[in-house]
Order: C-alpha cells, then sequence, then structure tokens
C-alpha cells in the first residue's frame, strides 16, 4: 500500500543522538519510549517506524502515519521486520489493518483492502523506482522461531 517501514532498535538510536549532537529527534523518542516500557528486551527486537508514504490514491490519507510505529498487523503483535514482511505476505484477501503504538487507550490504524493493495503494488513501485515491495531477504525461510 505504498507505506515504507524501517528497522530502529538501540543500536539506531544511539547512532541518530551521535549524528544529531546529542539532541534527541523522534526516532530517539521512539526508542527511549519503548526501552522505558520494557521493550526492546530481545535480540531480534526491532520497532517497525512509518518513514515514508508513498504517493497513490490507495495511501493518500495516511500521511499522518509518519513517524510511528506498528504495533500490529491484523491483530497479530509485530516482533521486527522480518515478522513484519511475514505477516503482510501471508494476507491474500480481505483487509489488511496496521496498528500503530500509542499512549493511553487510544487506536490509531490504517486499513487496506489486500485485493486493491496487489492490484495498485506495481504500479507504486514503479512511480518510485522501487524494484520490489519488501527487501527479498526479509521473506526468506528462517529456522528460528520468531
Amino acid at each position: 500500500g505504498g507505506i515504507v517501514f524501517l528497522p530502529v532498535g538501540r543500536p539506531v538510536g544511539r547512532a541518530q543522538v551521535n549524528v544529531n549532537g546529542n539532541f534527541a529527534d523522534v526516532i530517539t523518542e521512539v526508542v527511549d519510549r519503548a526501552v522505558d516500557e520494557g521493550e526492546l528486551t530481545e535480540p531480534d527486537q526491532q520497532l517497525c517506524l512509518v518513514t515514508s508514504v508513498l504517493p497513490h490514491s490507495i495511501n493518500v490519507s495516511y500521511d499522518w502515519s509518519w513517524g510511528k510505529i506498528a504495533s500490529k498487523i491484523n491483530g497479530i503483535d509485530v516482533k521486527n521486520m522480518r515478522h513484519l514482511a511475514k505477516l503482510c505476505s501471508e494476507v491474500q484477501e480481505g483487509e489488511v489493518t496496521i496498528d500503530f503504538k500509542v499512549q493511553g487507550d487510544t487506536r490509531q490504524h490504517v486499513v487496506f483492502d489486500a485485493t486493491e493493495v496487489k492490484e495498485c503494488n506495481d504500479e507504486i513501485l514503479a512511480a518510485n523506482k522501487i524494484n520490489h515491495w519488501c527487501s527479498p531477504e526479509l521473506l526468506e525461510a528462517r529456522t528460528t522461531r520468531w
């Protein structure tokens, strides 16, 4: 659907502080909050941060999601980028609902029709000169558990 995610974890958060001359920004704040809330305790845990929303009519109103962390795909907790890619690739029909981490009891989410995403995927990728909807190595089979 044109929402771009990048992995964020403790090393990225530390590097971002160094790049910004010890000033916090959205990325460092997100990482710090996750650490404070007891997340990122396992080596393979990552936050999946929305870093861009590619232009297309399917996601025209979803640019508010920039800087948000994906928490669930269709109700399943997201553990890392590989897990996010797996969850998204498994949806063949119906809706894809992406929930984002928010404070309190509110809910922020986006909903895509899986069939519509498949129909416009090539158009979005071509318009943005992107070869694949996902880094191929994220979809390779693994023998370890999520």
